[in-house]
């Protein structure tokens, strides 16, 4: 299997040049420099007027977002190099994502550096340096400069230097403070990475207020659960040091957050037990907080990490890292996991169900499925974050055989009803794959783990048992979304019921609506509220003149379109972050979610069997049984699935996903590591069993129907419940490996 890296590395070619870096100040133009232009949308070029030094910068612009560009610069002459600086000037406006990367590789090709990061790029910023030092292993034979860009934006780099170096301290840990832009003076994110798990984190750096200097960093969160994380790294901490981590914050309405810090090996373990440095809640003004740990044994890096749970707002400034007294000592050897029970693993053997997450493999090893699965007709397939990239490939798996296998026909993912339905029209199109799921689904799953599927789904449509796209979220998801209302309003153009001011006051409400944070003024909101009705009573007013001439589904579907989208309307309105009960936000989300599915599966597909992909959160059932340190965590939530459970009983099936350990992440963030298990729960316990992936169903007696520790919901290892009074399966990964652009 090719890697991201040896992607990266087989996109280009070694180059001679006289310096380590050939034109590293772009004076000679793009000399010695490739754009690998996999997006079609990156251009590439020198800029005389915005420069660092010398005569010019090299300049790098691009729309939309994935799969992934390149910039790269080949480094020559490393024999007899032990340690090199690699470091550049950058500059960037309305960047999504990006990264400034170095890799050193063998003579196979092969990479030999984990931490591959040089900086993290996001937003708009003046010029910064991004510097890092290397250790050159002895069998490194090439290395390179990588400019990646992720999502769209402009870049201008300037003056790449690398550099050999005598020995000592490496150059991050030359100031008292561990951590890269921790003051956000440069006005970015850059160097911090945001996992939006909930879909409704905003994170920005903002001048006012601030405790120090100019800027800090405000973080918004509508909602509860999932949890989202505003992270960064600091790099070679050493075991033996003393280390204080130290902000400065302040709160408004904050439902539930904490600030943390993590330690970690050279395998990416998590090293600390006691991670917290302080729970935030409530109102508060600036204050300073801080803790200190002594690095355990086998540390090599640690992560600052801000973990919101429930909603609010929250202002961070100031975050240091200092470290003194390095005293590295040998690290103690990994202890051999205890061997399984014998009673457990001879349960296992008798009804666990291994299996594959090969897209193409026969589907021999599902079969046992059929049976648990005979009077079923929704199967629920959820995930514990939007960044698992090998759940993902389990999930798409599962739904090419439950259509091949078992008679579904129908894929409703946690998007925008009317844009996923909507997609099945571009299908028979010669639209791209990409285009195709650009149109209809969160970005989340425009990922290469998810690719497979929708490339079947198009050939299904080549036949006479299609398997048909929908979605059942209020939130639109896709570029889609945006064509509802012109296409209802089209509709009505030969009555000529909608006015030139309505359409003026509907355009403008759909472009706040999907273009960012919804927050109009009351006037404006009355004025396009108005507008909405108006549409709506049009459209029953005509309804049996666009019935005769477009037939009754459609109508019926664009009449729960509407309704859905002045539920959106409202809903975006008015749980703002001063409307937030503790599950104010979620609860209604999810009730409108509910009544989407049991739509489709009453009105839309009455005679279909359904699946639905999206967050376990949303599709679990029993979420009042999870407790939290003896306590009820989801007191008061009402998930989707426990609508679903209600109404449709055993005829709902729903999986969870667990892993034991590995990383995740989306293409566009910084990964990060699954956090280690409890001892002897259950993630533990099928880890110990040995087996990579593995099925269970939890319906039937067996030894994990009772309380135990897992983590189907984002990874938080502190919860425990009886899981099958929140599950009907479970997926167990391993090795967790996070999402891919394509």
């Amino acid at each position: 299997m090719v890697t991201f890296v040896q992607t990266l590395f087989l996109l280009g070619s070694t180059l001679a040049a006289d310096d380590l870096i050939a034109n590293g100040g772009f004076e000679d133009g793009i000399k010695g420099w490739r754009l690998i232009n996999n997006s079609g949308r990156a251009e590439l070029d020198v800029d005389r007027r915005t420069k660092r030094k010398g005569r010019q910068a090299l300049h790098l612009q691009k729309t939309g977002g994935a799969p992934f560009d390149v910039v790269r610069g080949e480094v020559r002459e490393l024999q007899g190099a032990e340690r090199l600086r690699v470091s550049a000037f950058v500059k960037g406006r309305d960047v999504e994502r990006a990264f400034l990367k170095f890799f050193l590789w063998d003579a196979d090709e092969e990479p030999l550096n984990d931490a591959i990061d040089i900086r993290l790029l996001t937003g708009s910023f003046n010029w910064l340096e991004a510097k890092e030092e290397y250790v050159v292993p002895k069998e490194a034979k090439s290395a390179t400069v990588m400019l990646v860009m992720v999502g769209e934006g402009e870049i201008w780099l300037d003056d790449v230097q690398v550099e050999k170096t005598a020995g000592g301290a490496p150059i991050n840990q030359a100031s008292a403070n561990l951590v890269r832009n921790g003051g956000f003076e440069d006005g970015s994110l850059s160097d911090w990475q945001t996992i939006d798990n909930s879909g409704s984190l905003t994170a920005n750096v903002v001048s006012k207020p601030a405790a120090e200097g100019r800027a800090s960093l405000h973080v918004a969160k509508k909602g509860g659960a999932p949890f989202d994380v505003i992270r960064t790294e600091v790099a070679r901490l050493s075991a033996g040091q003393k280390v204080r981590v130290s902000a400065k914050v302040r709160g408004k309405d904050l439902g539930r957050a904490f600030l943390k810090f993590f330690a970690y090996d050279d395998e990416d373990e998590s090293l600390i037990e006691d991670v917290d440095i302080e729970l935030l809640q409530g109102t508060f003004d600036w204050r300073p907080i801080e803790r200190s740990w002594t690095l355990p044994k086998g540390t090599t890096r640690g992560s600052v990490m801000l973990v919101f749970v429930q909603g609010g707002e929250l202002w961070l400034d100031d975050v240091r890292v200092e470290a003194s007294g390095a005293t590295e000592e040998p690290r103690e050897k990994a202890q051999p996991s205890e061997p399984l029970d014998k009673r457990l693993s001879a349960w296992l053997d008798e009804n666990a169900v291994p299996i594959s997450l090969d897209f193409d493999a026969e589907p021999t090893d599902l079969q046992p499925l059929a049976e648990i699965l005979a009077d079923v007709r929704l199967v629920q397939l959820g995930e514990q974050t939007h960044g698992d990239g090998s759940t993902f490939a389990a999930k798409a798996r599962l739904v090419k055989y439950l259509h091949e296998e078992l008679g579904f026909d129908v894929i409703a993912f946690e998007s925008g009803v009317y844009e996923c339905e909507r997609a099945n029209r571009l299908f028979a199109t010669d639209a791209s794959i990409d285009d195709i799921m650009l149109s209809a689904i969160f970005g989340i799953w425009r990922v290469s783990e998810v690719r497979p599927l929708f490339e079947y789904i198009r050939k299904t449509h080549q036949t006479d048992r299609p398997l048909r796209l929908s979605g059942f979220d209020l939130r639109g998801s896709g570029a889609g979304a945006k064509e509802l209302l012109p296409e209802i309003i089209a509709m009505l153009e030969d009555n000529d019921s909608v006015s030139e001011e309505d359409k003026a006051a509907l355009a403008a409400m759909d472009a706040a609506l999907n273009d960012g944070e919804y927050r109009p003024s009351a006037t404006d909101r009355h004025s396009w509220r108005t507008a909405l009705e108006r549409l709506s009573q049009s459209f029953e007013e005509h309804a049996d003149s666009l019935t005769e001439a477009h037939g009754q589904d459609e109508i019926d579907f664009l009449r729960w379109s509407l309704e859905s989208y002045a539920d959106r309307e409202a809903f975006e309105s008015e749980n703002g972050l001063d409307a937030q009960g503790e599950w104010k936000s979620v609860n209604e989300r999810d009730a409108r979610m509910a009544k989407n599915l049991l739509w489709l599966l009453e009105e839309r597909y009455p005679e279909q069997k359904v699946i639905t992909w999206g967050a376990t959160f949303h599709l679990m059932h029993g979420a009042g049984t999870i407790r939290k340190g003896g306590e009820r965590f989801y007191k008061g939530c009402e998930p989707m699935g426990e609508a679903i459970d209600r109404s449709l009983r055993k005829k709902a099936y729903t999986i969870g996903f667990v892993s034991h350990h590995g990383r995740a992440g989306m293409p566009w963030a910084q990964k990060f590591d699954v956090p280690e298990p409890r001892e002897d729960s259950l993630e533990d316990q099928l880890h110990r069993y040995g087996q990579p992936h593995l099925f269970l169903d939890l319906r039937g007696r067996g030894p994990f129907k009772r309380k135990l520790f897992a983590s189907p919901l984002g990874y938080a290892r502190d919860f425990e419940a009886d899981w099958s009074k929140v599950v009907d399966g479970l997926v167990f990964i391993d090795e967790m490996r996070p999402s891919n652009g394509r």
